[in-house]
């Protein structure tokens, strides 16, 4: 059991070792609850630990891994907290939204100028005569919003929020040590296989029916974050139970998944913030970049439909 916050200390940047508090309480969990909320914890402490590199490096991979390991945080979090108290539940999944949340803007410009050749590429003709319009702009915001995120990751609110966070869990860790009705370790694998197996059958029951040609933008949004949550599962099940060739099979079908989703996503967001940085442009120059902006969306809605289909062997009446 963790039983004081002083027994996690803030992760030294010389250092990929976790807590020693952390690391025993990993191998001690008497129950599957205490089990979550120690891997909760261990992708909290790493997602501080890229925070902190990410405040001097402004590394682009270094956000991701920060993101990726809250996404982690919350998807441990969704799958135990059924079995948990639901106001400090409800309190920590709070607050890691509001630790991600900061990081979105930056994450979105991000992956546009990894793909900025793509963009001017497809943009060609249309800003011809303003080819470093959107470029030059919007490298500027980019190093703005760095500046920003690195001022927050060095910031007394992200200590404080992130330090509210492991009280959430050793509040919720001493609770659980009292109490009688936790699930056994060895009921743990049955439990999150089942949660994974609902959630991949209501999305799948959900895709078979979808019309890919006219499903709105925000739903298919939301459908990735799903397939996250998913992976995420199958991921935590790989782990409790190695060389399930099916579990392997499913995280494999869900990576490709949440790219295919993920790219489809990222045009949708970088079509706004390039259109919104030509807007000095004369309207029918913007309304060539709108129109090949939009070619990029399709044929990335194409393939995300192409890929589900396969991937999930749906019919193929879509």
């Amino acid at each position: 059991m963790l039983q004081t916050r002083d027994q996690l200390s803030l992760p030294k940047l010389k250092t990929t070792r976790l807590p020693k508090a952390l690391r025993k309480a990993l191998s001690t969990a008497e129950s599957f609850e205490q089990q979550e909320l120690h891997k909760i914890a261990k992708q909290i402490w790493q997602a501080i630990k890229e925070g902190k590199k990410y405040s001097y490096s402004k590394n682009a991979a270094t956000l991701h891994k920060y993101r990726i390991a809250l996404r982690k945080a919350r998807c441990y979090l969704n799958i135990v907290a059924p079995r948990l108290p639901k106001t400090p539940a409800d309190r920590l999944e709070k607050l890691l939204k509001e630790l991600v949340k900061p990081t979105g803007r930056l994450r979105d410009l991000d992956t546009l100028m990894m793909q900025q050749s793509v963009y001017e590429e497809a943009l060609g003709s249309a800003t011809a005569e303003n080819s470093n319009t959107w470029v030059e702009t919007l490298k500027s915001a980019q190093d703005r919003a760095k500046d920003k995120i690195a001022a927050f990751f060095a910031s007394k609110m992200f200590e404080k929020k992130t330090t509210k966070a492991y009280e959430i869990i050793f509040a919720l860790d001493k609770k659980l040590a009292r109490r009688r009705s936790n699930l056994p370790l060895f009921a743990a694998k049955g439990y999150t296989k089942q949660q994974l197996e609902d959630h991949r059958v209501d999305f799948e029951n959900e895709a078979r029916y979808l019309n890919f040609a006219k499903v709105r933008e925000k739903k298919l949004h939301q459908l990735r974050l799903t397939i996250k949550e998913i992976r995420y599962l199958a991921e935590r099940v790989e782990e409790m139970e190695k060389e399930d060739e099916k579990i392997v099979s499913l995280v494999s079908e869900y990576k490709k998944l949440q790219k295919d989703y993920g790219m489809f996503c990222d045009a949708c967001v970088h079509s706004k913030i390039i259109l919104n940085s030509v807007k000095s442009l004369d309207e029918e120059t913007q309304k060539r970049i709108s129109f090949a902006l939009n070619k990029i969306k399709l044929d990335r809605r194409i393939a995300l439909a192409r890929d589900t289909i396969e991937e999930l062997a749906l019919p193929t009446h879509h």
